[in-house]
């Protein structure tokens, strides 16, 4: 199997509407974008599509978005509740609307991405929910897109050609 078939396989699995009798088609997702100076920002949010939501997300942030997380939360209700503890718990760092502000320090020679990932899953902590929490990669996403939006796209019919004798009717 190659790269994008996998890729492609992986993706469809997680951005499809979760309809399978599981009783969790509800995710929560967090998505850490950086400013141009330096400043981390985070949006929290519920979705029933995450991949689709974070492509949403990733086309619409004036910032390029450096990761995200996500995870099957369950019921919309429920979904909606541990997104609100967590605002609430944030409310000092609004920005504006789902965006906060979230400095992650990073320490000399770790991977960057995955202190962010782990700082943002462990902001989870005092909820003191487990929840199975997802690694998103930002570049898959943008490539399944433009594979899937290529595929999707008509190819043109081509004019049939008038004959020249039939050009000044």
């Amino acid at each position: 199997m190659t790269y994008a078939e996998r890729l492609s396989a992986e993706l469809a699995t997680h951005s499809l509407r979760r309809a399978d009798g599981a009783g969790e088609p509800y995710a929560l997702y967090l998505a850490y974008a950086e400013t141009h100076h330096g400043h981390g920002i985070v949006k929290v949010g519920v979705t029933v599509e995450p991949y689709r939501r974070l492509y949403e997300i990733h086309m619409g942030c004036p910032f390029p978005i450096i990761t995200f997380i996500w995870a099957w939360a369950g019921a919309k209700a429920f979904a909606y509740q541990i997104e609100t503890a967590m605002k609430n718990g944030w409310s000092e760092d609004r920005l504006r609307g789902e965006w906060f502000k979230r400095d992650i320090p990073v320490e000399n020679g770790q991977d960057r991405v995955q202190c962010i990932r782990q700082s943002l899953k462990m902001s989870f902590a005092r909820t003191r929910l487990c929840m199975d929490w997802q690694d998103g990669n930002i570049d898959d996403v943008i490539a399944f897109n433009n594979a899937r939006a290529k595929a999707a796209a008509k190819p043109k019919k081509p004019k049939p050609r008038k004959k020249p004798w039939e050009s000044w009717r």
